[in-house]
């Protein structure tokens, strides 16, 4: 969900990242029926798609199903994440073979079976495991970047609000909110941005704990700042235990811990900073346009993609800049101030 903020200067800045001239990963945008996208929306969501696929060079191809649709009021987008279940080991062994890629180094210390298990979490809950081995959820998409075979049509669907953006297919382009970062966002979470925090969290509300399925993501999810241990400091996805950072004992970047009992947004954002830490924060305001930034990047790489090998000359500048995004795992909406 996207939630509209303090309105906030985007800067084009320096920060670069190469991206070939033929990368290997594809993201489909796929649309039909009486909501379909088409015209200007089809093409802005294609080019979204094409912007995360050209900074990696996974051999695979993503599909994505979207529309436009009713989402209620202040809601301009949702995605749904298709989702598959792995063990540890499994994802444990894929990880760990990519630690010899640039800045992947903290993968070669993935933490054991004991560390996740003990993962903080409230009263009542418990990771959920097979034979004292964590099993983990991830994104179709994330499982086919680590080499998974997964037979699903679809790796995710995006729902655009009618009421914002349905004047986009004919070329009108003059809402208040970026149609294009967006659904940037929302791809993101389709790719992995995930986090099962949102579970424990939603779970609380409903008093109903239960065992908590990890995702990839939350390997990187620690209580505080930057930990000391990377391999043995617990994981924390307690909603109630106050701030809490992805790292790799190398940087930290501050995450949302939840809508009900965390810090009030969906643990699969970044925090609301200024500048934005990027484009899978919280809040997008009227008139802002945010980027794909090197945190994100970072996130996606620590999860299983591979970042494209750039050719001399080949650079993509990505926006950073005041932005607040104030976007849902699963529905984004604007918020007035």
């Amino acid at each position: 969900m996207v939630r509209a903020g303090r309105l906030g200067a985007i800067v084009l800045a320096g920060l670069t990242c190469g991206v070939p001239a033929r990368a290997s990963m594809v993201i489909n945008i796929v649309s039909s029926g009486a909501d379909a996208l088409t015209g200007n929306a089809l093409a802005v969501a294609q080019n979204a798609a094409n912007a995360w696929a050209s900074l990696f060079s996974n051999d695979i191809t993503i599909n994505v199903q979207m529309s436009f649709a009713d989402l209620g009021s202040g809601v301009l987008g949702s995605a749904s994440t298709a989702e598959t279940t792995l063990s540890y080991s499994q994802v444990y062994g894929s990880l760990r073979a990519e630690a010899g890629q640039s800045g992947k180094g903290a993968l070669a210390n993935l933490p054991g079976n004991s560390t996740l298990l003990n993962t903080t979490l409230p009263s009542g809950y418990s990771v959920a495991n097979t034979g004292g081995v964590p099993n983990l959820t991830l994104a179709t998409a994330d499982a086919k970047a680590l080499g998974y075979s997964v037979g699903v049509a679809s790796d995710g669907t995006i729902e655009m609000a009618k009421s914002y953006y349905s004047g986009w297919a004919s070329g009108d382009t003059t809402g208040a909110f970026d149609y294009e970062s967006v659904v940037i966002h929302e791809i993101g979470h389709v790719l992995g941005f995930i986090s099962s925090e949102d579970t424990v969290d939603y779970d609380l509300q409903q008093n109903n704990p239960s065992a908590i399925f990890l995702t990839p993501l939350d390997l990187l999810r620690f209580s505080g700042g930057l930990p000391g241990d990377f391999m043995n400091t617990l994981r924390d996805l307690s909603p109630t235990t106050g701030a809490q950072v992805l790292s790799d004992g190398v940087v930290a970047y501050s995450v949302c811990t939840g809508a009900y009992y965390g810090s009030g947004c969906q643990a699969s954002h970044w925090t609301d900073t200024s500048p934005a830490i990027g484009v899978m924060q919280y809040a997008l305001p009227g008139g802002t346009v945010q980027g794909i930034t090197s945190a994100d990047i970072w996130a996606m790489e620590m999860i299983g993609y591979d970042l494209a090998v750039p050719e001399p000359g080949t650079v993509v500048f990505l926006a950073t800049g005041l932005a607040v995004l104030a976007i849902l795992r699963r529905r984004r909406s604007p918020r007035s101030v």
